[in-house]
């Protein structure tokens, strides 16, 4: 029927929109360590700059997209502040920090542990209902849950042989782990405060159908707190950096707040790419398919990285990486399987006494 054909087609230009997002998000940490770790860039400083330039971006993409500009209530800043040190300080600045201490191989195979982190926080704060042990969709979450965590700590435990390396990775690792864990946070406060609102209050949030709104504000109160953080560097920490130049043996001396032109390819990338080009993807497919179809997606960000570390790079995980990159996959699709499954029928005669449940609508 021409109904379903064109629901097929949709659904085509959602699943290319999902494999452009995990390149780009792919390509973005290679940018990172390829060109802003080399020049010595502070990771605090470029995180800054990436939500200053995106702002206004998204600004005009919700705009020109979504019909006109709205601005956030008094009563409604809380709210975009959360998003914003959740979503951008936590997630995007542990991100970077993670990529100089550790490779973007293994920054990868942190990311399909977003929605595993997202299932865990919907069921610690009672978003939805515990998994259900008598359901075959209730022991597949717990078990997503319990591999995409081993698979993260396998992952920690393979560590280089060098002590000064060693410890390095390590906190790598955590940033990564705080990284993922941030992203999950975000998600789950706007499907609380924001997505499904109405489920709770009855009341849906203005900001519903407003996804680029969402996202510009969050940018703003992103960037906001990176300023405040970065006057640690004004009134305590010194505004200047050395770098030990290796082929002429010097060492220079630079403002953070300058960043040389070295910087310039990932910071042009991270704006227009990871989070314009990228985060307006999702926030499209969100309107178009369920949340669990598009994270689906996310394992896809780690065979990028790879085929391009190798490249880029001359760099490949290890055989235990490997392995834990595979339990977070395995941990992912068996989160993402147990949101597919419809609950069981109820018997007509039992209906009558159903009631409305947290994290569920009619």
């Amino acid at each position: 029927p021409p109904a379903r054909q064109t629901t097929m087609v949709a659904l085509g230009w959602v699943v290319l929109g999902m494999i452009v997002v995990q390149v780009g998000f792919g390509g973005y940490g290679i940018m990172v360590k390829k060109f802003a770790q080399d020049a010595n860039v502070n990771q605090l400083v470029f995180s800054l700059y990436r939500d200053l330039f995106c702002f206004p971006l998204v600004v005009i993409a919700a705009v020109v997209l979504e019909g006109k500009l709205y601005l956030p209530r008094l009563n409604e800043l809380p709210l975009f502040l959360a998003l914003g040190l959740t979503g951008m300080l936590g997630n995007q600045l542990l991100y970077i920090m993670g990529i100089y201490d550790s490779t973007p191989n293994i920054a990868s195979v942190y990311q399909p542990a977003i929605p595993i982190w997202t299932a865990l926080f919907v069921m610690i704060f009672n978003v939805e209902p515990r998994p259900d042990m008598r359901t075959v969709a209730g022991w597949l979450k717990v078990f997503g849950i319990l591999v995409g965590t081993g698979g993260a700590i396998v992952i920690i435990l393979e560590r280089p042989t060098d002590n000064s390396t060693a410890k390095n990775m390590l906190l790598g690792n955590i940033f990564l782990l705080g990284n993922t864990a941030s992203m999950g946070i975000y998600v789950v406060l706007q499907k609380v405060f924001i997505f499904n609102r109405s489920t709770k209050t009855g009341v849906p949030s203005r900001w519903a159908t407003l996804p680029l709104h969402v996202t510009a504000w969050s940018y703003m109160f992103g960037a906001l707190s990176m300023a405040t953080a970065s006057l640690y560097y004004v009134f305590g920490g010194g505004v200047t950096s050395s770098s030990f130049d290796t082929a002429t043996n010097t060492t220079s001396t630079s403002n953070i707040f300058v960043p040389p032109k070295e910087v310039i390819p990932p910071l042009v990338y991270a704006v227009f790419v990871s989070s314009g080009l990228c985060y307006g993807l999702l926030s499209w497919a969100n309107r178009l398919v369920p949340s669990t179809f598009v994270t689906a997606f996310w394992p896809l960000q780690v065979v990028v990285t790879v085929i391009l570390s190798k490249v880029v790079f001359d760099d490949s995980l290890v055989a235990a990486q490997y392995a834990g990159a595979a339990m977070i996959i395995a941990g992912l699709l068996a989160v993402t399987w147990s949101t597919s499954i419809p609950p069981p029928a109820v018997p007509d005669e039992h209906k009558g006494l159903l009631v409305n449940t947290p994290g569920h609508e009619d």
